[in-house]
């Protein structure tokens, strides 16, 4: 299957895996989705991932889930789409700040690599919205 939207693939599966309570998904293994699974693993949005063992090509994703077996991401939107894609500079992603007051996360792709709005702000850099996590 050819996959024109990789990111978009990505959240996807990690929305279905999560839904479905599994322990882990398989995506298809770039070095932007793994630096957008980094990024989403220091926030605390997943338990980790590994390479496959059986499949160089292949990411292994561990999800993560809380007590009572409620899944951390309660919902990933696609916010950039190849046919729309959006920006924010630094004043938009502060003005979001104060309109959503903490409730959910920002995933850009920056001159600085892949970042939440939070690091975003740190950097001093704006770039284009990959996604937001509720």
């Amino acid at each position: 299957m050819l996959v024109s939207n990789k990111i978009a693939d990505l959240i996807v599966r990690i929305q279905n895996g999560s839904q479905t309570k599994l322990k882990y998904v398989f995506v298809p293994k770039t070095y932007y989705i793994i630096n957008f699974l980094d990024c989403i693993q220091n926030l605390g949005y997943i338990k980790g991932y590994t390479i496959s063992k059986n499949n160089r090509f292949l990411i292994k994703i561990l999800l993560k889930y809380d007590e009572d077996h409620f899944s951390i991401i309660q919902q990933l939107r696609i916010q950039s789409k190849p046919s729309l894609r959006i920006y924010f500079s630094t004043f938009m992603i502060a003005k979001y700040i104060k309109l959503e007051m903490g409730s959910s996360v920002l995933i850009l792709s920056t001159t600085k690599g892949i970042v939440s709005h939070f690091q975003a702000l740190k950097l001093n850099v704006g770039g284009e919205i990959i996604c937001k996590i509720v």
